[in-house]
C-alpha cells in the first residue's frame, strides 16, 4: 500500500469520526490536543497523525485505532483496549510491515 493511499484513507476516516461525533474541526483539535493546522493536515491527507494524537483519539474519544489505520473492526471501542492496540501498531511500525517514508 502506498503512502498517498494510506493518508487518504486515514483522512476520510478522521472526517467520518468527526462528523459522527458532531464536532467541528476546531472541536476535534481541542479533544485530541493538537494544533488546528496539524489537524487540517491530517484530514486533508497531507500528514500522518503523530502517535500521541492517535493515543488521544483512542483514550479521549474511544476511537478504534485498528479501524482508523487498518480499516478493521468497529469505529469505536466497545471496551477500551487502547494499550493492546497501540502496542500492536508500534510492533507493525517497527517491523516495517506498515511504513510511511
Amino acid at each position: 500500500m502506498n503512502r498517498k493511499k494510506v493518508l487518504q484513507d486515514i483522512a476520510l476516516r478522521l472526517k467520518k469520526i468527526r462528523e459522527t461525533l458532531g464536532f467541528s474541526p476546531v472541536d476535534m483539535t481541542k479533544r485530541i490536543g493538537t494544533y488546528r493546522t496539524n489537524y487540517y493536515k491530517y484530514e486533508s491527507a497531507a500528514s500522518f497523525p503523530h502517535f500521541a494524537v492517535l493515543a488521544r483519539l483512542g483514550n479521549n474519544l474511544g476511537v478504534s485505532l485498528d479501524w482508523l489505520i487498518l480499516d478493521k473492526g468497529p469505529m469505536f471501542y466497545k471496551e477500551k483496549d487502547y494499550d493492546n492496540t497501540l502496542q500492536k501498531l508500534i510492533k507493525i511500525w517497527n517491523n516495517h510491515e506498515f511504513s510511511i517514508p
